[in-house]
């Protein structure tokens, strides 16, 4: 069969029943700190169920998700390397990305209507102690980058392959992120944008070292980096929020 009908069959399939798990557990609804681990855990198992699923008649549906350990094998201090530095890159670009849209958007005058619509959303994270919060971001975290690092970018590059390979994987890293991006709707467009270029960094690191791995750490240390100083900073950034008329 014709290796991209199958990936857009694949793609299809899995889009299908994670849009499915996100509205049934939303119809489920989250009540306290471990409804939102049970939320979490829930969805993680039914997304990487269901890549799995749609690999099955893969030859290796590990290596299929960027997990083999062929790569990485022998190199774990390089892979650690790798996810640190390109967690650092992703929260440097992402914060100049982040400033330059403030900007172009009318400055931060302009953008204090947006933090203060947020500010509801940062009294709850805070709200949250930490040892439920670190292990519901760290299951985020794996299970995003198994789904849009690995599933997802490994399909599209089959699907988007070309004469010249770089374009195909440039659209790969785009449409996967912008696809990861969306995601995060409910975080408002500035989250979506935020999270898509979060994304694509973390794409190119995964095409970079030809694994997912780096890539898991370094998100996974965005993500316990933010909620950690979301935690302790949240209490500072209302009372600034308040004192702005």
């Amino acid at each position: 069969m014709n290796p991209r009908v199958v990936a857009a069959a694949q793609i299809v399939l899995v889009t299908t029943g994670v849009y499915a798990a996100v509205f049934a557990l939303s119809k489920w609804g989250i009540d306290g700190s471990f409804g939102m681990l049970f939320h979490v855990g829930a969805l993680a198992i039914s997304s990487v169920g269901l890549c799995l699923v749609a690999l099955a008649w893969e030859p290796s549906r590990i290596d299929a998700l960027g997990l083999g350990l062929g790569p990485v094998r022998g190199r774990v201090p390089l892979v650690v390397m790798f996810g640190l530095a390109g967690g650092v890159a992703t929260y440097a670009v992402n914060a100049v990305v982040s400033l330059g849209w403030i900007f172009a958007s009318g400055g931060i005058e302009k953008n204090i209507g947006m933090a203060k619509d947020q500010e509801q959303t940062l009294s709850q994270f805070a709200a949250i102690p930490l040892y439920v919060m670190i292990p519901v971001v760290m299951i985020a975290g794996v299970y995003e980058d198994i789904v849009f690092r690995g599933f997802f970018l490994g399909r599209l590059r089959i699907l988007m392959a070309t004469g010249k390979s770089w374009v195909g994987d440039a659209l790969s890293v785009v449409i996967s992120s912008v696809i990861f991006g969306l995601g995060h709707l409910y975080q408002g467009w500035f989250g979506v944008m935020k999270t898509t270029v979060a994304g694509m960094c973390l794409a190119i690191l995964v095409l970079l070292t030809k694994s997912v791995w780096p890539a898991m750490i370094a998100h996974a240390g965005i993500d316990a980096a933010t909620i950690v100083m979301l935690h302790f900073l949240t209490p500072f950034v209302e009372k600034a929020l308040k004192e702005v008329h």
